[in-house]
């Protein structure tokens, strides 16, 4: 009866995002009998387990990080481990030999626990781990996750082995943080408060739902049990270097600007023990059980204010950004409690070329030149805020069972705003029926799209997004070869959402909203994770996810997804893996929730959302074999398939011929294509990780706006095409040098070159498609021709000094080391594609007519920064 209610309360209640991992293994006698009764702890807490009759224990629920685990025995040595790694979602495994009546213990350095083939993993998983995101030369999230197979970031957003951006689903200690408006990442967590971040790309379990390209699991660190903390600041002149600048001298008020150093950015990170239940109620005589801890993290920047940047001159290309994180960690017998808040406040500008002072700076009316001198009112300021507040108990049952209860609320408020000459902003205090009465006597865009004086199109902007998430989470080892895990979880939504658009038509205003709804998602699932004595796992799971869009005239909609993994060892240095899974995924509440009203002439077609939109499904296989040469050296080779269909697109009603609607489209994506990575981690001194993907993406549509901004007559086919963000080669490298401390020559008893590190990271992209004409010229010719290749070198060059308990460390990094010229955009394609100069060659300048230098990805440039730890 205990253990059908247990089965039951599985069902019942709930999944989380893995955010801890295991340890777990055997502790025999000297003579190979199971040590019965020895326990097992991490000293100086109370956490620790003890072996049962086949001298087998497991640890759970810990964070990820490095870890002392001993072992002990009544009669025996006691053994301790040093340097014990464990990830979230894995098992880490460790042994121990105890020698029977012997005093005294035995310290053994756990060098490499951090296996370079895990056994337990059943689907592509790349752990990005807290030393690796020290020494790389990224500078955000972005940057690092960038970097893994099959991941590109393009229009924004991170798509995943072909998939569109908005189906990767972002975790910070296992709560979403995602916009609903966009399904896009918004926070700008800074890299100091990550303890480890794990990117999934295929095969991920039946706990993570509403995603179908890809999981990135981010879990944020906590303080030990003394003080640590680092400082750390950043500046650099993010200026033209090898381009030639152009004569500004007629535009006196910018010259005091144009030559600062660009950007400065600084970082502070404090993590221990938690101080008032620590020290300032022992100091009065009351002690508070368990242990406590505390870690914050921030970092600013400003950049941008000097209206240069590394291609060219911009005008609102500033950014001034503050974050910050504060996580609270206890631990109280077998309870374990956190607490954390995140905020970011970020302000940025639209980033728009300073054409107006380079070009053509006039405005002729007939009578008078006008300078225009006042762009940056023109120019919307893009401004973001997000704030999270996370917590999470989590109850120790027994030594085979623990429950986790979390919840989470996350806010994001997003604005565009056109600042007036009184430095406030145009439209502060307007009704909506006041933006559709409104006539702008100004100038619009000229043909070429730049604004010469005036507002810009995109007048106005805002987005306030909501987000409650519940969750439970029950995990049970039932035997030692089947951990059952199962759950429920629960999402509620409050978006809104409006814009004010000014038409090529001064006559006309666009006025777009999302129209009220507070949608509900919820999940259940339940997976078996099945250990065989031959080291065969299988992890097989089912979820099933509802969504009640809450909506008068829309459905709720209900769907099954059955996942399998399967992992099995070749032979001591050689895996294979491969699963299969159906994964769906919510439209974005834009896409649902859309309406528009067109004011005075009327001659602009309106779009309407669509809250009876069906999830977009993506059927995934994937096929998985690894061969670790030596504890350091691995070669993984995977690949992977992918079926998609009910991608959103646009359909006009024909019906009532008044709008447009989102719809579920009829037409098929599939993408194919293999990984393959080749590992040497960082030993002493030197480490190297390559990989490279080769994929083929295609599908109907790229963008469920695609057939909307064709227009009405010109309907698109259904047939398959290469997506806009089709690259059929990616490959990254990253080389790592060092020369550790105590190492190197060295005069007399000084190391002169200890603690010198290179760093270097090479990323290339064969073309992605673009259109060959225009579409009203050739509207069926979509994506028939490809950008060139992009290849990017930057170099990381620091050194390190000790003083005392304290480390510093002075660097610069290099980006764009070669200065090479990648295209980012082609502004006119016709003009790229056209003979200007008349030799019988296309000229290939993506810039347009007016050399917009936009078109060109940054210049070589520089960061210097300084770091003090201890």
């Amino acid at each position: 009866m205990q253990k059908l209610f247990l089965i039951l309360l599985i069902i019942c209640t709930a999944a989380m995002a893995g955010t801890t991992g295991r340890i777990a293994g055997t502790v025999t006698g000297s003579d190979g009998s199971p040590a019965i009764g020895a326990s097992i702890i991490i000293p100086g807490t109370s956490t620790g387990a003890m072996t049962d009759i086949n001298g087998e224990y497991m640890m759970h629920n810990l964070t990820p990080g490095e870890y002392t685990i001993e072992a002990r025995m009544v009669g025996t040595s006691s053994q301790r481990a040093e340097g014990v790694i464990v990830i979230s979602d894995m098992t880490t495994r460790l042994d121990f030999v105890l020698e029977e009546g012997t005093a005294g213990a035995t310290v053994i350095q756990v060098s490499e626990q951090r296996r370079m083939i895990v056994f337990d993993e059943t689907s592509t998983v790349h752990v990005i781990g807290r030393d690796e995101i020290e020494t790389m030369s990224a500078s955000s999230l972005q940057e690092l996750t960038g970097i893994q197979p099959g991941a590109l970031y393009s229009g924004g957003g991170l798509h995943m082995r072909g998939g569109r951006s908005g189906e990767v689903l972002y975790l910070i200690d296992g709560i979403p943080v995602m916009d609903p408006s966009t399904n896009l990442y918004a926070m700008n967590l800074p890299l100091s408060a990550i303890s480890e971040i794990t990117v999934m790309s295929g095969g991920f379990s039946a706990e993570y739902g509403n995603a179908q390209s890809g999981i990135v699991n981010i879990v944020t660190r906590e303080g030990g049990t003394s003080y640590a903390g680092d400082i750390e600041g950043r500046m650099g002149a993010l200026s033209i270097v090898g381009d030639e600048r152009v004569n500004l001298t007629d535009y006196t008020q910018w010259e005091d600007q144009i030559y600062r150093g660009d950007a400065t950015i600084g970082g502070l990170s404090l993590g221990g023990p938690e101080p008032i239940t620590n020290y300032l109620l022992p100091a009065i005589g009351i002690d508070v059980p368990g242990e406590s801890s505390l870690f914050f993290s921030s970092e600013w920047q400003r950049s941008g204010h000097d209206h240069l940047d590394s291609r060219g001159f911009w005008d609102n290309n500033l950014i001034d950004l503050w974050t910050g994180n504060l996580k609270l960690s206890s631990r109280i017998n077998g309870t374990r409690i956190m607490v954390s808040g995140f905020y970011s406040n970020t302000r940025r500008g639209w980033r728009d070329w300073l054409w107006s002072r380079i070009n053509e700076p006039n405005i002729d009316d007939g009578d008078t030149l006008h300078y225009a001198t006042e762009e940056a009112f023109a120019l919307p300021t893009r401004l973001n805020e997000n704030w999270s507040i996370n917590t999470a108990i989590t109850q120790t049952l027994s030594d085979n069972m623990f429950l986790e209860l979390k919840y989470g609320y996350y806010r994001t408020i997003e604005k565009y705003r056109i600042r007036d000459l009184d430095e406030g902003y145009i439209g502060d205090g307007y009704t909506l029926e006041d933006w559709l009465d409104l006539d702008l006597d100004i100038p619009y865009p000229d043909p070429d799209g730049f604004y010469r004086s005036g507002q810009h199109s995109w007048i106005r902007h805002d987005s306030d997004s909501r987000v409650h998430t519940s969750r439970a989470d029950l995990t049970w080892q039932a035997t030692p070869h089947h951990q059952l895990k199962g759950g429920i979880e629960s999402r509620s939504f409050v978006t809104s959402v409006s814009d004010i658009y000014y038409s090529y038509d001064p006559d006309d205003i666009l006025l777009t909203v999302i129209e009220p709804a507070e949608p509900v998602m919820t999940g259940i699932y339940i997976q078996d994770r099945i250990e065989y004595l031959a080291g065969l796992i299988v992890n097989a799971g089912l979820r099933m996810d509802r969504f009640d869009p809450n909506f008068e005239g829309a459905e709720s909609k209900t769907h099954f997804s059955p996942r399998l993994g399967i992992s099995h060892p070749i032979t001591e240095r050689d895996i294979i893996r491969a699963s299969y899974g159906h994964y769906y995924q919510i439209p974005n509440l834009t896409l649902m929730y859309w309406g528009s009203a067109v004011s005075q002439s009327g001659d602009l077609d309106p779009l309407e959302g669509n809250p009876d939109l069906d999830p977009e499904e993506t059927v995934s296989y994937e096929i998985g074999l690894k061969h670790q040469f030596d504890d350091f050296t691995l070669i993984d080779l995977t690949g992977f398939y992918k079926h998609i269909t009910g991608l959103v697109t646009t359909e006009f009603n024909e019906t009532t011929g008044e709008y447009w609607q989102f719809v579920n489209g009829e037409g098929i994506g599939t993408i194919r294509g293999a990984e393959l990575t080749f590992t040497r981690r960082l030993d002493r001194f030197w480490g190297i990780n390559l990989n490279y993907t080769y994929s083929i993406a295609k599908g109907p549509r790229s963008s469920p706006l695609e057939v909307y901004q064709y227009g009405v007559g010109q309907l698109l086919p259904n047939d398959d095409i290469y997506l806009d963000w089709d690259q059929r080669h990616m490959a990254n490298a990253s080389l790592n040098l060092q020369i550790p401390r105590g190492e190197g020559p060295r005069i007399g008893s000084y190391h002169f070159l200890e603690g010198t590190r290179a760093g270097i990271t090479w990323n290339y992209g064969s073309g992605i498609p673009y259109d060959n004409a225009s579409h009203g010229t050739h509207p069926f010719f979509r994506n028939q021709k490809r950008y060139p290749a992009r290849m990017t070198t930057n170099l990381t060059l620091s050194r390190e000094f000790w003083i005392g308990d304290m480390t510093l460390s002075a660097y610069t990094t290099i980006y764009n080391l070669f200065n090479r010229r990648n295209i980012d955009r082609i502004y006119n394609v016709s003009w790229y594609d056209a003979d200007q100069d008349g030799d019988g060659e296309p000229d290939h300048n993506p810039t347009g007519p007016l050399g917009n230098p936009a078109a060109w990805s940054p210049a070589r440039h520089f960061l210097f920064g300084l770091r003090i730890n201890w």
